[in-house]
């Protein structure tokens, strides 16, 4: 059994009314970013698609 990351995996502000220029905002989105599971495959993807 491989340990992934553990906790709070995604978090979804978009639909809510937030300033996309608030402080608190930008640090969540900044915060949770590498935690995405879904941009991690994305990003994943692109490097076998596009190897350097």
């Amino acid at each position: 059994m491989s340990k992934g990351p553990v906790g709070l995996l995604w978090l979804s502000l978009a639909k809510n009314c937030f300033d996309p220029q608030c402080p608190m905002y930008t640090t969540i989105q900044e915060l949770m970013l590498p935690r995405d599971p879904i941009k991690t495959k994305i990003r994943e993807e692109e490097v076998v698609a596009f190897p350097t």
